[in-house]
This record gives C-alpha cells, sequence and structure tokens, in this order.
C-alpha cells in the first residue's frame, strides 16, 4: 500500500521520515565505513613503504660510512707511498748527479763504439758474401740431387734390364742342359 505524501498522516509522514533518516544514516556510515577502510589501507600502504625507504636509506647510509672508512684508509695508504715516492725522487737525483760525472767520461766510449760499428759493418760484409756462397751451393746441390735422381731411374731401368737378360739366359740355357741331361759323355760332371 503506497501512500502518497499527501495521504499520510503526521505519525504515519514521521515514521516515513524516520525510517528514511536511519537508511540515509547507515548508508552514509557504511560509506564511511568503506572510506575509512580504505584510508586505512591507504596509510597502512604508505607507513610500510615510508618504513622499507628509511630502511634502505640507513643501508646506504650504513654502506657510505664504511666506503669512507675504506677511503680514509686508502688515501692514508697513498699518503706514505708519496712520502716514499718522494724519497725516491731524492735518491733519483743523487744518482743522476753522479752519473752525469760518468757521463764525461762518454767521448772515449763513442770512439770505442765507432770502432765497433766499423767491425760489425765488415762482419756484415763477410756475411752477406758467405749467404751468397751458401746460395750458390745450395743450388750446386739442388742440380746434383736432380741428377742423382736421373742416375737412380737409370739404375732402375739397368736393374730391370739385367733381370730380363738373366731370364733369356736362362731360357737360352735350357737347351743346351737337355743335351747335357742326353749326352752319354756327361759322366765328367
Amino acid at each position: 500500500m503506497n501512500k502518497t505524501i499527501e495521504q499520510m498522516s503526521d505519525d504515519e509522514l514521521f515514521h516515513v521520515s524516520m525510517v528514511n533518516l536511519k537508511k540515509a544514516l547507515l548508508q552514509q556510515s557504511q560509506t564511511q565505513r568503506r572510506v575509512a577502510n580504505r584510508v586505512r589501507t591507504l596509510i597502512r600502504s604508505v607507513m610500510v613503504a615510508l618504513s622499507t625507504a628509511l630502511i634502505f636509506i640507513l643501508y646506504l647510509i650504513y654502506i657510505l660510512t664504511q666506503q669512507m672508512n675504506t677511503l680514509s684508509d686508502n688515501l692514508d695508504v697513498i699518503s706514505k707511498q708519496a712520502v716514499d715516492v718522494q724519497s725516491s725522487m731524492e735518491d733519483i737525483r743523487q744518482v743522476m748527479t753522479s752519473f752525469e760525472t760518468y757521463m764525461n767520461e762518454m767521448p772515449s766510449i763513442n770512439v770505442s763504439i765507432s770502432g765497433i760499428e766499423n767491425n760489425m759493418l765488415s762482419m756484415t760484409h763477410s756475411f752477406s758474401s758467405i749467404t751468397e756462397n751458401i746460395a750458390i751451393v745450395t743450388n750446386e746441390m739442388d742440380g746434383l740431387t736432380t741428377s742423382m735422381q736421373g742416375v737412380d731411374t737409370n739404375i732402375l731401368v739397368l736393374n730391370q734390364v739385367l733381370r730380363q737378360v738373366t731370364v733369356d739366359v736362362a731360357n737360352g740355357a735350357k737347351p743346351i742342359e737337355r743335351f747335357n741331361n742326353i749326352n752319354p759323355f756327361n759322366f765328367m760332371r
């Protein structure tokens, strides 16, 4: 029974208004609860993200401090090595000074080196002529090797000819052998 608003009494109208108000309040309460749940989830997510970021930042700070300690130790080592290099440079400077005094004796060494260079040039020329002679001998040996190969071939041909002659002599001696076997005066053998 749906009555229109004009047909309702004040009590019914009040009652319907209260029911609608109650429904509206419940819907608003549910909406606020859903929004509150979403906001709470969002806040929790943001807090977890911030906590994770904070932990990560603290870890990076820890790593940075460790690297700074290592860097400081390395700088100390480099500083000590720089002092060692400076002392080595002083030693090198002293050696160079003493070397300079020895360099004054170089002209006599220069003359000796010039003599050695001349000897080396004459040795180089001698070695060149030896190399040429070796090349000539090598060519002659190649020719001799070729000739020997020809002789070897001729010996093989001669060997075949001698085998044939041996076979032919053996074949030619067979009739005489038969004759000797038939000959009655063959008792002297």
